[in-house]
């Protein structure tokens, strides 16, 4: 499997900081602080419909 440059270097960010087993991808067991738009994220007309913090949502509109 190919990775981007910028999954790879996130990545190894993780790692030289001790964290990569916590947080890099969505896995059970992992730590997630997400947000899910109903668009475009850079668009001014989109809103947050939800958000998760340490996998819990915090927030659902």
């Amino acid at each position: 499997m190919a990775f981007s440059a910028p999954y790879c270097n996130k990545r190894a960010r993780f790692f030289n900081i001790g964290v990569e087993d916590r947080v890099s991808s969505i896995e059970v067991g992992k730590d997630a602080d997400f947000v899910i738009w109903n668009g475009d994220p850079f668009n001014l007309r989109s809103t947050v419909e939800a958000t998760y913090i340490d996998g819990n949502k915090v927030y659902q509109k």
